[in-house]
């Protein structure tokens, strides 16, 4: 008993502001996803002029493949799916993060899938500015 004591007055106290962390944490992720070229020629955009487009899909099941498929055959696997409902950013970010209306995980679980460049990491940008702003 006495040792959990002694333990206890000499653990130091350390009090971190997680908030304010996170905002300094979201500004230099920021910073870093920055075109260094188009910076460098007076071009920058900030993560909220950049148009993303949403769109939720119905996850497919996957059929069981051949053990193994040629390269050739290798993008067949991808194929497209059929968009169920598309979204404006704002009307995704107040529907499924605010409100949790997701049909499956109700706004907790969602995926990001696209090509690349399309705007993945844009768009989580923008959603973590938005949760900055909200929470």
């Amino acid at each position: 008993m006495l040792r959990a004591i002694i333990q206890e007055i000499l653990r130091p106290t350390l009090e971190i502001d997680w908030q304010q962390v996170s905002r300094s944490f979201l500004g230099e992720q920021l910073r870093l996803t920055t075109n260094p070229i188009t910076v460098s020629e007076g071009i920058s955009y900030r993560t909220e002029q950049v148009y993303v487009p949403l769109g939720l899909v119905e996850r497919k099941r996957q059929t069981q493949q051949e053990e193994d498929v040629s390269p050739e055959r290798g993008s067949l696997l991808y194929e497209e799916v059929e968009i169920t409902q598309r979204f404006e950013k704002e009307q995704f970010l107040e529907q499924v993060l605010e409100q949790g209306q997701s049909p499956k995980s109700q706004g907790k679980l969602i995926a990001i899938i696209s090509k690349p460049g399309a705007g993945k990491t844009t768009l989580l940008q923008q959603i973590a500015e938005w949760v900055n702003k909200h929470i």
